[in-house]
């Protein structure tokens, strides 16, 4: 929909384009060979106006207005021959043949005249077709084509707007699907939300067990779910409240709680999930940040019986924790020359028992590794 929305930007320029060429040519209303009939039609009108000319040329010589035609001269001529012919027979036969031709020539005079104002229609037509011509090669100028040319020119601006117009009705059809599918996500949006406000409750409940297994027995914690816009996750907007003492309001937790206690309320919601997923494997890096004693051994706990389900990896500085594993992995770097080395060392059960000793009093002291060794055999 998007895209065609663009391309309905484009389109919009171009059905301007091609309306007001249509609009113009559709005036102009050419058809296949009009524009040669109209120039022989134009010549023709033009030849008539010469010979209108010549008609009333012919009718004034022959019945003059200001000088004397031909009638009016024939007529003097029967006036004299007349006089004569009183008197010469011969005269008086001329008379008769003058007196034969009269009627003609005042008859020939009178139809050149009938023609000639017969023609009179022909300015006017002469004219509109001038106008017709004049707009015809102007439009051919124009688009630089013949008449021939510019009518199938608009048979195909015509064809052009007919597809344009088109994809307005596939934008109003994509559009109401646009409406429609808003509305199923809106209801879907508003049914997860529904669903994940019952499931945070239950969610923080178990949560907030694992935390008083922690050393957190004063805990509150809720999800604060509130409206937002819709993205593929749903509407909400999902924040985690906690309230680690009592007479504490909750706040976010990214704001209020310190080191160790994020770290075990991490490992509480990491340990959660792990009950409702089929994750293979999960990282804990230093989740014993800011915690020792009592809490770093329940921390310990926690992780062994997460790993009874999926593998644990854990990244530890704590002998509590360290104990508690399955397999034990030192890692140490080491300069050679120019570079420093990365070592992963898996220990034995003597690694283990040094390794732990070395972490609780820093060296390897006969105090240390007995209690190494009770840590193992707790364990």
């Amino acid at each position: 929909l998007k895209e065609l929305q663009e391309e309905n930007r484009t389109r919009e320029l171009r059905t301007a384009q091609l309306t007001a060429i249509a609009e113009e040519l559709a005036e102009l209303n050419l058809e296949h060979g009009e524009g040669e009939r109209l120039e022989e039609e134009l010549q023709k009108l033009r030849d008539t106006a010469k010979i209108q000319g010549a008609l009333f040329t012919a009718n004034d010589l022959l019945n003059g207005e200001e000088n004397p035609g031909a009638i009016d001269l024939v007529r003097q001529s029967m006036n004299s021959l007349a006089t004569a012919g009183a008197v010469l027979p011969e005269a008086d036969v001329l008379f008769r043949r003058l007196e034969e031709i009269l009627p003609e020539l005042e008859d020939i005079s009178s139809e050149a005249a009938s023609m000639a104002f017969g023609t009179d229609d022909s300015e006017e037509r002469e004219a509109d077709l001038e106008d017709r011509v004049s707009a015809m090669k102007h439009a051919c100028r124009k688009y630089n084509m013949d008449p021939d040319q510019l009518v199938d020119y608009l048979e195909e601006c015509r064809q052009e707007l007919s597809q344009l117009s088109g994809l307005d009705g596939e934008i109003e059809r994509l559009s109401e699907e646009k409406h429609d599918l808003a509305g199923q996500v809106k209801r879907m949006a508003e049914d997860i939300s529904a669903r994940r406000r019952e499931a945070s409750e239950r969610l923080s409940a178990e949560i907030c067990e694992v935390l008083r297994f922690l050393n957190m027995p004063n805990v509150t914690l809720s999800f604060d779910v509130r409206p937002d816009k819709i993205t593929i996750n749903g509407m909400d907007e999902v924040e985690i409240l906690i309230s680690a003492n009592a007479g504490e309001e909750p706040k976010p937790l990214n704001r209020t709680a310190s080191g160790g206690e994020l770290s075990r309320v991490m490992l509480a919601i990491k340990s959660v999930m792990a009950e409702g997923d089929d994750i293979p494997t999960m990282i804990f890096d230093e989740v014993d940040a800011g915690i020792s004693g009592r809490t770093a051994a329940k921390v310990g706990v926690k992780l062994a019986q997460t790993a009874e389900k999926r593998q644990v990896l854990c990244i530890t500085h704590l002998a509590q924790i360290a104990a508690l594993a399955q397999t034990h992995m030192l890692i140490e770097k080491q300069t050679e020359g120019q570079r420093t080395y990365t070592r992963i060392i898996p220990l034995d059960h003597e690694g283990r028992k040094q390794e732990l000793a070395r972490i609780m009093d820093g060296g390897l002291t006969e105090s240390g590794l007995k209690a190494a060794e009770e840590m193992l055999d707790r364990r």
